[in-house]
């Protein structure tokens, strides 16, 4: 069964049929489904839908990805996006982050100046 991929997009629009291309080479790992584009903002658009759907389905395991400094193109931002998805992606974080112990997973967690992680 394929796994639901929701997604927002923040700012410029993407290209026509860019994400039916990406998420059709997946298509039978992945089902992808736009809920929105806005204008602007930031990470609450996509938080924010995140926790409704956690409210209305607890048991169910969701996953945050942040395109981190996607609108700054430079090398290190690249570079840090891909640390990023690389460590949540990784069979350690998946694995472990639906035991009784572990409930979130991410490449570095800083408990200042609130608890979270990077990116």
């Amino acid at each position: 069964q394929a796994i639901p991929l929701r997604y927002i997009t923040v700012g410029r629009t993407l290209a026509e049929g860019l994400m039916s291309s990406m998420c059709g080479k997946y298509s039978d790992k992945i089902n992808c489904t736009q809920l929105a584009h806005v204008d602007d903002g930031f990470e609450e658009h996509t938080l924010g839908a995140m926790y409704e759907h956690c409210l209305a389905h607890p048991r169910h395991r969701v996953m945050y990805l942040h395109n981190k400094g996607s609108f700054h193109g430079k090398p290190k931002n690249h570079r840090f996006r891909r640390h990023l998805t690389n460590a949540v992606m990784s069979t350690d974080c998946i694995e472990h982050a639906s035991t009784e112990d572990c409930n979130v997973c991410g490449l570095l967690f800083n408990p200042f100046p609130e608890p979270g992680f990077p990116g």
